[in-house]
This record gives structure tokens, C-alpha cells and sequence, in this order.
């Protein structure tokens, strides 16, 4: 019998391509807490009638209709190396400021995608890894809870892969051990008042669809360039221990501000995360015994013409913003 192989030594590297689905070499490796990208065939038969052998009641021939190729992964979030990620999310250009370390970032909503896609190596941990081309991040949700480390899930749709092969060799500089610990959060902060939290998260939904066009690419099993099938969703949910009804009145009274959730960490790093002109979308808070009760908020970022829904501020040592 052949030897089982583990999951020890998952790792994904990402890099930025200049032509979307031309793979590039990777440049930003990430150790993963969990997450699988894999080719998924999708076959038809070929619906003839009676073309069947004379004592068979099943179909004879089959074809490809789609190849799609995407997964979902988790990572540890970190005060150095999410600046691609979170470029490849929210799609505007990120700015930078300041002459020396520390270096601040600031990545924001863009209506346009980067030229180029993702190319992403998933390393197996047992000897392989798989290249994947032309990746765009279809959803992103950052979330901690007290007692955790600030946690980066991303979903992602690719156009090609490369099939496995012999694993490639990650690499990763002093960046890769700055992760964002719950202790260095902040009180959420919305309307004036300030919130201790059990958990938070923000979800960014960016609603990507797969397009199958003839003639669009070389082969029309593969997507084109994913369009967006609906409006950008950006989710905030907060857990507090619940104190008064300042939450569940501003719900029924439709209040907007923003919400600001910030970290900070070792050698003035920071993580900031913005969500603008937040409403409540929802909030509850049952009693469900003799405990503490929690209250849970949704809170839902809006476009102001100005703002346009979340901002990510990160400082840091690095001078580029997609190396941060």
C-alpha cells in the first residue's frame, strides 16, 4: 500500500499578472489555515434519440459544457503582505504616504478591476502544487474574535490551470510573522459611542459572475474575465455583550455612520478597517437563558458619492503598497 500523505506544509503564493490569465511567478506566499482550489468538469450527453445500442437504455456519447476552477481559501491576517489581496478585492489603485518607515496605505473601492488577474500556487504539503491563472477574488471576509487572530477568507475563480506538478518552494521574509492578534483590536466605534466586541467580521461581496463566451477565448469552456452580476455587498457583523438598546433603537430610527474597527501592533503597525455610511441592517439580541446576553449587529456600507463603501488603512515597514 502506498504512504497516505498529510496536510502538513499547505501554503498559497500569489502574484499580480500583466495580462489577465497569463501566469506570473508568485511573490506573495501566505501559510494557510485551510482551503482547496480544484477543476470542476461539467458534462452533457449528447441528447440524440435512439442512439442507443439495441439492449442499452443509456446515453453513448458525452461532451464538455464547462471547466470551472475556484475554491476558497484561509489565511492569517497580517500587518505586512494582505496590500495585493486587498488591491485584487476592492480594485482601486492603493496610495501611499510617507518618506520612511512606517508607511501608510490606503486601499479603496475602484470601479474598474486591475488589468491583470492573480496567479495563485496552491502547495500541497505532500510534494505537488497546482498553478492557477487568471484568478479574480469574488468575496473576501476578515474577521476575529476575542481569544484569535484576525483571519482572511477569500473566494476565488480562476480561468486556467496548469494541472499538478512537483511543488514549488515558498518564500517568506520576517513580514509573515506580524499576524494581527485579537488583543491589539480596538473598541468598534459608530455614531459617537464606542462598542467592546466578542467578534467582528466585514464581508466584501464583489458578486462575480463566470462569462462563457465563443470567440472570447481559446477555448470557451474556460470563463472570460468574470463581469459583476450584481451591486458590490459590503458586510460588517459585530457581537457585543449586550449593555442598552442604543443599537436596536438606531436600527428602527435607519441612523448611518461609519463603523471603524482598528489594530494595532508592534513598531507602529496598524490595520484599520472603515465601513462607510453604515446601517443598521439588522440587529437581535435574544435572551436564551442564564448568561450574558449577546447582541448581534449587522451593520451594511453604502456608496455617498464621496465614500464608497470600506477602506482598509494599513501602516507598515514596507514602501509598496501591494508588497504590504
Amino acid at each position: 500500500m502506498p504512504p497516505y500523505a498529510g496536510s502538513r506544509g499547505l501554503h498559497f503564493g500569489f502574484g499580480a499578472e500583466s495580462t489577465y490569465g497569463t501566469a506570473v511567478s508568485r511573490t506573495h506566499w501566505f501559510r494557510a489555515v485551510s482551503g482547496s482550489i480544484k477543476a470542476r468538469v461539467q458534462r452533457a450527453k449528447v441528447p440524440v434519440i435512439g442512439g442507443h445500442s439495441a439492449n442499452a437504455r443509456a446515453a453513448q456519447r458525452h461532451f464538455d459544457v464547462a471547466t470551472e476552477i475556484g475554491g476558497t481559501i484561509e489565511i492569517i491576517g497580517t500587518y505586512e503582505g494582505l496590500g495585493l489581496l486587498l488591491q485584487h478585492t476592492l480594485w482601486a489603485a492603493p496610495s501611499t504616504t510617507g518618506g520612511s518607515s512606517p508607511y501608510t496605505h490606503t486601499y479603496l473601492v475602484g470601479p474598474n478591476k486591475p488589468t491583470g488577474g492573480l496567479t495563485c500556487e496552491e502547495v500541497r504539503g505532500n510534494g505537488t502544487s497546482e498553478v492557477f491563472a487568471g484568478g479574480r477574488i469574488s468575496r473576501m471576509v476578515v474577521r476575529c474574535e476575542a481569544g484569535g487572530l484576525v483571519r482572511v477568507t477569500l473566494d476565488l475563480i480562476f480561468q486556467t490551470t496548469a494541472g499538478r506538478d512537483t511543488a514549488g518552494t515558498p518564500s517568506y521574509g520576517a513580514s509573515a510573522a506580524t499576524e494581527i492578534k485579537h488583543y491589539q483590536g480596538g473598541a468598534a466605534s459608530w455614531d459617537g459611542s464606542t462598542y467592546p466586541w466578542r467578534s467582528f467580521e466585514v464581508t466584501i461581496d464583489n458578486k462575480l459572475a463566470r462569462r462563457y463566451l465563443v470567440g472570447e477565448t481559446n477555448d470557451s469552456r474556460h470563463t472570460a474575465d468574470p463581469g459583476m452580476g450584481d451591486d458590490q455587498e459590503i458586510v460588517a457583523r459585530l457581537v457585543t455583550d449586550w449593555s442598552s438598546d442604543a443599537l436596536r433603537d438606531a436600527h428602527i430610527a435607519d441612523t448611518e455612520a461609519d463603523l471603524v474597527v482598528a489594530f494595532t501592533g508592534p513598531g507602529s503597525r496598524t490595520f484599520t478597517i472603515t465601513v462607510h455610511n453604515a446601517f443598521v441592517g439588522d440587529n437581535d439580541s435574544p435572551v436564551t437563558g442564564p448568561d450574558i446576553i449577546a447582541e448581534t449587529t449587522e451593520f451594511r456600507g453604502q456608496d455617498d458619492g464621496t465614500d464608497y463603501g470600506v477602506k482598509f488603512v494599513i501602516v507598515n515597514t514596507q514602501s509598496s503598497a501591494t508588497a504590504a
